[in-house]
């Protein structure tokens, strides 16, 4: 046998050997070596490991095609960990018949990605209503389904990374390593948690709530891929909000926030000259519509689709504003800063807080307080100076604690911690921090 295809049957027999695997072989071809031999192997064996190992990284996903945070989210670690010299997949449960070209956020091309299935998931679900035992089916056993699935076809991976209420690894391979992260505030308890590693949260506060319940939690914000060079101009007279238009975004409330402003005697004049740019997709998109056009609001506020261009969004705006009624670690607000976009949100339980400094880079509000909400934003509509003084010290605040360098050394401290080895030759070196 050459050399060559020695040290590789080897290596892989001695990485099995070091993952727990029958090692009978091993022992059989190694081991019983003389001597002098089995050192010269070790030797070809090290150098292989070396220069052809990579630990192996998976991402689970609802559905990478929707536009939203999560998904942001996802896309931007996968292409991290891969920059930094992992190999990496990202699993979307849901929506396979999607060209890869058209996803709404851009993976790298060294970034595998795999379907479950081809249908979207509100579609699967219709195929399990209309029967009785198929309904009882999908409530009780469809993710037993999914879990042994994954286990089967992905259980060479080093580590598992769930973003998802799809997944939980009640079957599991003995060789990875479960993670959850948590991207919303927990409202309770969810015993299936419990069947992972580690579950990650976005915030401190998050992080309190979840070591009441779960032995191993760790805090990693989200972070953006990198600083934008270029930053708004606060002369313009457009305020900005982006999310999915759903419920949980409030935007409906956002309106009657703006309707208040337009209703302000005192501020009339300077408010003829502002819009406001509500950017997404989703369910309540005619709704929001019916209430603009019942505020009588139509000639200032203005619905957008979600754009791939969103950089151009924020460089059009000089305000950003978040109504969001429950947040985890919203995106949006890491990038409007990153943008030098002042911002007004309402202080709820999780993520405004965690990224917004009061009086220097926005205004928190008390959750529900419209009026003091309107007040706020006023001011900043009234004062261009104070917005780009905002807007400049929120710039900062993300290049300091929340760029790439700073929050996936976090992800290496954790990989480390698990016996997880760091890739021996980075495609995108990190700073030490």
């Amino acid at each position: 046998m050459a050399c060559g295809d020695y040290s590789v049957n080897v290596g892989n027999l001695y990485v099995a050997f070091l993952r727990g695997s029958d090692c009978s072989a091993f022992k059989l071809k190694v081991l019983n070596a003389p001597k002098e031999e089995l050192s010269r192997r070790f030797v070809i064996l090290d150098k292989y490991i070396v220069e052809h190992i990579m630990p192996k990284i998976i991402l689970t996903i609802s559905d990478i095609t929707t536009t939203g945070g999560v998904e942001r989210v996802v896309v931007n670690l996968a292409n991290a960990l891969v920059g930094y010299g992992y190999e990496v997949a990202v699993i979307s449960f849901y929506n396979g018949a999607l060209p890869r070209d058209k996803l709404p956020y851009t993976l790298r091309d060294e970034v595998e990605l795999h379907f479950l299935y081809t249908l979207p998931e509100y579609k699967f679900k219709e195929r399990f209503m209309g029967n009785f035992l198929k309904k009882i089916y999908f409530k009780n056993f469809q993710r037993l389904a999914i879990s042994y699935k994954v286990c089967k076809m992905y259980r060479d991976y080093d580590v598992m990374i769930t973003n998802d209420w799809t997944f939980a690894p009640f079957f599991r391979s003995k060789h990875t390593l479960y993670i959850k992260v948590l991207h919303l505030s927990m409202k309770h308890f969810n015993a299936r948690n419990r069947s992972f590693d580690w579950v990650i949260t976005l915030t401190d506060s998050q992080k309190q709530q979840a070591s009441k319940f779960f032995k191993n939690v760790a805090c990693i914000p989200n972070f953006i891929p990198s600083l934008p060079s270029k930053s708004t101009d606060t002369s313009q007279k457009v305020v900005l909000a982006v999310g999915r238009l759903c419920h949980d975004k409030g935007f409906l409330r956002l309106l009657e926030i703006w309707n208040l402003l337009k209703n302000d005697k005192a501020f009339a004049q300077e408010f003829q000259q502002w819009q406001l740019r509500i950017v997404g997709n989703g369910q309540m998109q005619a709704e929001i519509q019916s209430k603009i056009i019942e505020l009588g609001l139509q000639d200032c506020v203005f619905l957008r689709s979600f754009t791939k261009n969103i950089e151009q969004e924020y460089l059009s705006a000089s305000v950003f504003v978040m109504s969001s009624y429950i947040e985890g670690f919203p995106m949006v607000l890491l990038e409007s800063s990153s943008y030098g976009l002042p911002i007004v949100a309402f202080d709820i339980s999780t993520g405004p807080s965690d990224i917004i400094e009061h009086a220097k880079s926005g205004f928190l509000i008390a959750d529900g307080n419209l009026q003091d909400f309107a007040s706020k934003l006023k001011i900043l509509m009234s004062d261009e100076q104070k917005r780009a003084d905002f807007g400049a010290y929120a710039k900062q605040i993300i290049g300091q604690k929340f760029s790439k360098e700073a929050i996936l050394s976090r992800w290496l401290g954790l990989f480390a911690c698990n016996k997880i080895p760091s890739p021996k030759n980075p495609l995108s070196p990190l700073k030490q921090t």
